[in-house]
């Protein structure tokens, strides 16, 4: 079963995880640190050449293309990446500064509807300032994230997981609401299963295209889970560099977590994050991808949207992975308990 609580390393933070597993909030949790540069989702804009669920064995082959994307992060001003709010004070940014990029921001959201890859405009140069800290945030590269840790030796890797009873119902709620620009969480996506199919991790749990097209949209999800998260986490776990991050238990202690979190990381508890953490959790906004959410409500929601069948069946699935053994034991608190 994973470490949930030890990582040891430095450098670039690879925050990656599933989609609809909480890590935008995360995201602008560590955004939110005055020394961190974050880019939300850069391989989403600019996607990799390389499989989303290369071998390990194959990690040198990736060596460069992964090196050469974090270097180039610092340099990208697309408003979807290095413009999403909100927006935090900077160590490495002047206050007038920072009013002119909020402008800036603004002006390239709006002329972005035309020209997509329109460019934020006054974006402070981060790289002069010594202990500035990036943050990749990603839904598209957990599959890479060993391969990752191993071709970035300062590296420090959070991988974020959430029950995959609250994942799938999140997915079919954004499916139902047309909330995604692409189908990348669709039950229908087999890439990840062909991308197992025997391999050692293929061969462990059965797994066959033909096979999969007979189950379920919800059981193919649950695989989908299953698959991805222990994948990363075979692929991660002996790096020292890795931290297995569960999204229930930050949204149970938020603070808690996250200060050690941030220890883990080699970030500084500061003012400013403590200040989004208390605002991100004790307000509530509309919009499907919104951070500000009550966290145990939005953990939990799935108890009300899943019938009882369907959870068994996602879990009798969960139930034979060793990345899915908490939330075998795992309870929500006891005023979300039905």
């Amino acid at each position: 079963m994973p470490d949930r609580d030890t990582v040891t390393g430095d450098g670039c933070i690879l925050l990656f995880g599933m989609p609809r597993s909480g890590t935008t909030w995360i995201g602008k949790l560590f955004d939110s640190h005055p020394d961190v540069l974050y880019r939300h989702e850069p391989d989403s804009w600019s996607p990799l050449a390389m499989p989303r669920d290369p071998s390990l064995d194959d990690a040198a082959d990736h060596a460069r293309e992964l090196q050469e994307f974090v270097a180039r992060l610092p340099d990208i001003r697309a408003q979807r990446v290095a413009g999403k709010r909100p927006l935090f004070a900077k160590a490495y940014m002047s206050t007038p500064r920072a009013r002119l990029m909020d402008v800036g921001v603004e002006f390239a959201r709006v002329v972005s509807r035309f020209y997509p890859d329109f460019p934020v405009l006054f974006h402070v140069n981060a790289r002069r300032y010594a202990d500035r800290r990036i943050v990749w945030k990603s839904i598209n590269s957990l599959g890479r994230l060993g391969t990752a840790l191993t071709v970035l030796p300062e590296a420090r890797g959070v991988h974020l997981l959430r029950h995959p009873c609250g994942y799938i119902a999140s997915v079919n709620r954004g499916l139902a609401g047309n909330s995604f620009s692409s189908a990348n969480s669709n039950s229908e996506d087999y890439g990840i299963f062909a991308a197992v199919e025997g391999t050692p991790l293929g061969e462990r749990y059965g797994i066959a295209i033909d096979r999969m097209k007979t189950l379920t949209p919800v059981e193919r999800l649950a695989w989908r889970w299953v698959l991805i998260n222990e994948k990363a986490w075979r692929d991660s776990r002996d790096t020292g560099r890795y931290h297995c991050v569960y999204y229930e238990d930050v949204c149970r202690a938020p603070e808690t977590r996250l200060r050690a979190l941030f220890d883990a990381c080699g970030l500084s508890w500061n003012e400013q994050t403590a200040d989004f953490v208390a605002q991100s959790t004790r307000s509530a906004r509309s919009g499907y991808y919104s951070v500000y959410k009550d966290p145990e409500i939005s953990a939990w929601r799935w108890r009300e949207e899943l019938d009882a069948d369907t959870v068994e069946k996602v879990m009798a699935i969960v139930s034979r992975s060793e990345i899915g053994a908490p939330y075998m034991t795992m309870q929500p608190p006891a005023e979300h308990a039905r």
